[in-house]
């Protein structure tokens, strides 16, 4: 089911099906999207990473039955260059792939791009990347969902820290 809202205003906006506690789709009028972008934008840790990813699953799920078109889902996955939680990442990860399997060619190398740019800020950092086992378990999450999504969109900070990795001594 999918339950449109027609209330709110920009700075006093509505967020519907807190805590995803009900299974449906919640799709917003333009003035409520607007507003949870900005929110996602400015501070993404306003919204819970359980609401993250349910409004990430909404987008897509919305998207796919044409209720909202793929212009405002990709708008909205661009908060994810500040993202640090694995879950958001792997669920995006997860819709996108499948997109990738229906598309021609050239959306394809499109979305191949947009992956780049979205995980860009992120690989950026894998020079201070700690990939022990001491490193909280969230953190490792993360690393391997940018890592897997690098390598798979061929981002070349990805194919180098894993060469990197590989040329490394053997810890023992």
């Amino acid at each position: 089911a999918v339950v449109s809202t027609q209330s709110g205003h920009y700075g006093r906006g509505i967020k519907a099906n807190n805590h995803y506690r009900m299974f449906y789709r919640v799709n917003y009028n333009m003035t409520n999207w607007d507003y949870i972008y900005h929110q996602l934008t400015k501070n993404h840790t306003y919204f819970s990473t359980a609401e993250r990813v349910q409004i990430i699953n909404d987008l897509f799920g919305l998207e796919a039955t044409r209720h909202v078109d793929t212009g405002l889902v990709l708008h909205f996955l661009n908060y994810l260059t500040h993202e640090e939680e694995p879950w958001p990442w792997s669920v995006v990860w997860d819709h996108l792939k499948s997109k990738t399997s229906f598309s021609s060619p050239a959306t394809r190398h499109a979305l191949k791009l947009f992956v780049q740019s979205l995980i860009e800020p992120h690989l950026q950092k894998t020079s201070t990347w700690n990939t022990s086992y001491d490193k909280p378990l969230k953190d490792r999450l993360t690393q391997t969902v940018l890592l897997t999504m690098g390598l798979k969109v061929e981002h070349p900070l990805a194919l180098q820290y894993i060469n990197s990795l590989a040329t490394q001594p053997e810890r023992g």
